[in-house]
C-alpha cells in the first residue's frame, strides 16, 4: 500500500514525453497536492507544469492543470479548469506551452 510522499513516472513516459507526478498517499489513495514536472532532458532540472489537489477520498476538485493525454517535446498542451466532486464544472481552458 503506497503511504507518503511518491514520484511517479507518467504512463507514457520516454524520451519525448518525461513527465513525473509528486504527491502524497494516505492508505494507497491520492490526497493533498499533486504535480506535474517536465523536461527535455533527464540531466535538465523538471519545471513545474499542472496539477491541482485530491480530496482524502483521492477525487479531483477546486482549480486543475491537467496535461494532454498525449502530452510530450513537440505538443505541449495543457488544459486549466476547474473540478467539483471529481467532475469538470465547464470546459476547460486549452494553452500550449511551447
Amino acid at each position: 500500500m503506497k503511504i507518503g510522499q511518491w514520484t511517479e513516472l507518467s504512463e507514457t513516459f520516454c524520451q519525448a514525453s518525461l513527465v513525473v507526478y509528486k504527491g502524497q498517499y494516505l492508505n494507497g489513495i491520492k490526497c493533498g497536492e499533486w504535480n506535474a514536472f517536465f523536461t527535455t532532458n533527464v540531466e535538465k532540472q523538471y519545471k513545474l507544469i499542472g496539477g491541482g489537489q485530491f480530496d482524502r477520498n483521492g477525487v479531483k476538485f477546486g482549480k486543475w492543470i491537467d496535461l494532454h493525454e498525449n502530452f510530450q517535446y513537440d505538443e505541449q498542451v495543457i488544459y486549466i479548469g476547474q473540478y467539483q466532486d471529481g467532475i469538470k464544472e465547464q470546459e476547460f481552458y486549452q494553452k500550449k506551452l511551447q
